[in-house]
């Protein structure tokens, strides 16, 4: 992108990302905020955007099809969540996470996540819970069979979040989506091992069967100790840290 091309990006969304209505007429729908949040917070998470990246307004409007008022405000809904940092007078930036930050976030998700998986295990004989769970078995030994690390760390987060829609307990699942941590994808990439891989899917398909035998002490300490494993990927800090 030229200087001349990135100066009229950033006037765009000068003035603290004020309220934009000179194309309110383009869209002026909530569901649009709520689309070019939900598209913007996955590619985050995933690792599409890096810590500290910017976020360009003029590509994010055509990408996402929404106008600029409908981006600044999904982009100040990102910042209140922790997944985007916004100054006056600058492109919006994707969140460089404090190491020490991350380390306190993943504390506070073995306890919710092994709280997940102990209320799943209570909760296998309800509705369409055992049959799946039994899918989500059957999707984890296709991953172990295609030994693709990629395709493991993309559908890493849908694990963790299929455990939690188990429960049926929303609250949870929302505690739990706030503290997901930007761009870990793109962390774990680099430091993911076959070996740690191997072992990732070992727990989330020993997981899985305790909660499909009702045993939900053993759900619960397989969870926490999945999560204190991912820990360790986190414990010396890096680039995509502050």
């Amino acid at each position: 992108m030229n200087t001349q091309t990135e100066t009229e990006t950033e006037s765009a969304i000068d003035s603290s990302y004020g309220a934009d209505t000179t194309d309110s007429a383009r869209d002026t729908s909530k569901g649009a905020t709520e689309r070019a949040i939900q598209q913007l917070s996955l590619a985050i998470q995933s690792g599409l955007y890096a810590p500290g990246q910017r976020l360009i307004e003029t590509s994010l409007t055509k990408q996402l099809e929404v106008s600029r008022g409908s981006l600044r405000e999904a982009l100040r809904r990102l910042a209140t969540d922790g997944l985007v940092t916004l100054k006056p007078h600058h492109s919006a930036t994707v969140r460089m996470m404090d190491h020490r930050a991350v380390i306190a976030i993943l504390e506070v998700r073995e306890v919710l996540e092994g709280l997940a998986a102990s209320q799943a295990a209570k909760k296998i004989t309800e509705k369409e819970n055992r049959e799946r769970a039994l899918e989500l078995k059957v999707e984890i030994k296709r991953e172990q069979a295609r030994g693709d690390i990629r395709e493991f760390l993309e559908n890493n987060i849908d694990f963790h979040h299929a455990i939690i829609d188990l429960t049926g307990n929303r609250v949870l699942y929302q505690q739990v989506e706030q503290l997901q941590i930007p761009s870990t994808r793109a962390v774990l990439f680099e430091k993911i091992t076959k070996d740690k891989w191997v072992r990732s899917l070992s727990d989330h398909l020993a997981i899985v069967d305790a909660i499909l035998d009702g045993d939900a002490l053993l759900a619960e300490h397989l969870m926490r100790a999945h999560i204190r494993v991912a820990k360790k990927h986190f414990e010396t800090p890096d680039n995509n840290f502050n």
